[in-house]
C-alpha cells in the first residue's frame, strides 16, 4: 500500500526566512556555549561543548549554501571571467607568384622520379 505525500507548495522565499530563521537559532545557541565553555574549567565538559559548537559552525554553513541554492546564486569560484579574444591577426602579404613558382619546382622535382 503507497501512501502518497502531500506536495509541498511552500514558497521559495518562505524556504529562505526558515533558514534564516534557523541560522539565528545556530548563532544564538553557539553564543550559549561560548559562555559555557569559558565558564567551566573541566576539560571533558569543554571537549564536549567545543563539539556541540562545531555541529553549530556545520549547520550555519549549511544552511548558508541552501539559501544560495535556493537564490539560484552559483558556488563560489565557479563562474570564472570570460579570457579576452587574441587580436585577429592580418593575412601576411604573400607573393603568390613565388608560391607557384616553388610549387612548381616541387611537382616537377617529385613527378620525374618513378619509384
Amino acid at each position: 500500500m503507497l501512501i502518497q505525500m502531500p506536495r509541498l507548495t511552500y514558497s521559495k522565499r518562505d524556504a529562505i526566512r526558515q533558514a534564516v530563521e534557523m541560522q539565528r537559532l545556530c548563532f544564538s545557541n553557539a553564543q550559549l556555549l561560548d559562555q559555557d565553555i569559558q565558564a567551566s574549567a573541566d576539560k571533558e565538559q569543554r571537549a564536549r561543548v567545543a563539539t556541540g559548537l562545531g555541529h553549530l559552525v556545520r549547520a550555519w554553513k549549511t544552511l548558508e549554501d541552501s539559501k544560495r541554492v535556493l537564490k539560484g546564486d552559483p558556488m563560489p569560484g565557479s563562474l570564472k571571467p570570460e579570457k579576452p579574444r587574441p587580436n585577429r591577426r592580418r593575412p601576411a602579404v604573400v607573393d603568390i607568384e613565388a608560391v607557384a613558382e616553388s610549387m612548381r619546382i616541387n611537382v616537377a622535382h617529385h613527378g620525374n622520379q618513378d619509384g
